[in-house]
């Protein structure tokens, strides 16, 4: 099986043969050189891979933050029914805004903002699940861990575009 991700690939097929067999034999001072082009490589990529702030892309991780934290203390209650209508509209709002900011992350062909907005959006999905799931509106208790969790989650990716070179929020 060959696996390919972030451009490594991986082959974890069976094979009989040794190491021995394989590897040439090295020296160590052909290992410390080819260690430190494989650093120097690797330090290079890690560079080109993070793209500058965008400021487009703060304002969307800022607007997500706010509709789910929105959300859900709109479906907190101590009691009663959940208006389901209502959470469809909430969810296909939601839905729609991930979607434009995982569009415009891809257009920018960057991985890691892409990645960012997808786990965001489980949280979401998690948080939407649980409501529909127990039918009821969110208990003070259990709204108060969803929001602190989701507000982290928004924070550490709020941190990460903040982080970007050319980063304004530094």
């Amino acid at each position: 099986m060959i696996c390919a991700r972030y451009g490594l690939m991986l082959n974890f097929a069976k094979d009989t043969r040794s190491q021995g067999d394989t590897m040439p034999h090295q020296t160590p001072l052909t290992l410390s050189r080819q260690a430190t082009a494989l650093l120097l490589a690797v330090l290079l990529t890690a560079c080109s891979l993070v793209g500058n702030y965008q400021g487009r892309a703060h304002g969307q991780l800022t607007d997500l933050m706010a509709a789910h934290l929105q959300l859900i203390d709109d479906f907190t209650a101590p009691s009663g029914e959940l208006d389901t209508a209502a959470l469809a509209k909430a969810d296909h709002d939601m839905r729609l805004r991930f979607a434009q900011a995982i569009a415009y992350a891809e257009s920018l062909h960057d991985p890691l903002r892409t990645d960012n907005l997808r786990l965001l959006q489980s949280v979401y999905r998690d948080d939407h699940a649980r409501l529909v799931k127990q039918n009821h509106p969110f208990s003070p208790a259990q709204a108060a861990l969803w929001r602190a969790q989701a507000r982290q989650a928004y924070l550490e990716a709020l941190r990460g575009e903040c982080s970007r070179p050319a980063s304004p929020c530094q």
